[in-house]
């Protein structure tokens, strides 16, 4: 039974990563971090369009409105801090749309094919190794997510078995943008 339930909701969950309306949503909940990239645009204002990145201290720099903290807010949570910093002294009812662009991740290691990915939506562990192959045969299960934290650099240890298991919760670990997922 379980074996079952397991298949359907991994079927719909591929199904639903090629429809392009659940892609928003997952773009909407995606929380913005360091180092993104994110595309803004103001309907009828083609002069503030722009490709800004995100600064390590959280902010990027935009016309009109200058430094605004962007890390921390999901996609559409930021597009209303921006509508509304416009509102107030620039523009009438802005429309303000955001994406992320394409933001990668990278696999080293015993795996088949090292190199970088790009993340499209919620992306764990287990994703992230199948995308790169997975392992060769002198692969390790114990895998670490090196990532960039607000106080430097955070290890993760993973145990992939205990994942395949069900052990452990993949939704622990979903790969941000520039995580390093190394094989040993």
């Amino acid at each position: 039974m379980l074996r079952k339930l397991f298949f359907i909701i991994t079927f719909i969950s591929i199904a639903l990563s090629f429809c392009p309306g659940a892609r928003a949503v997952i773009e909407d909940e995606y929380v913005i971090e360091a180092g993104d990239k994110l595309h803004i645009s103001v309907w009828g204002h083609q002069d503030l369009e722009q490709s800004v990145g995100v600064r390590s201290d959280g902010t990027i720099r935009y016309p009109l409105i200058g430094s605004i903290k962007a890390v921390g807010y999901t996609i559409s949570e930021f597009a209303d801090r921006l509508r509304i910093a416009l509102d107030k002294d620039y523009i009438i009812d802005p429309f303000v749309t955001i994406t992320v662009e394409t933001p990668s991740f990278f696999v080293i290691g015993e795996v088949q094919r090292p190199g970088s990915y790009q993340i499209e939506g919620k992306i764990d562990v287990l994703k992230a190794l199948t995308l790169a192959g997975g392992f060769t045969e002198f692969g390790s299960h114990n895998v670490k997510i090196i990532r960039e934290g607000r106080s430097g650099q955070d290890v993760i240890p993973v145990n992939v078995d205990s994942l395949i298991k069900g052990a452990s919760s993949t939704e622990d670990y979903y790969i941000r943008p520039n995580d390093v997922i190394i094989v040993p």
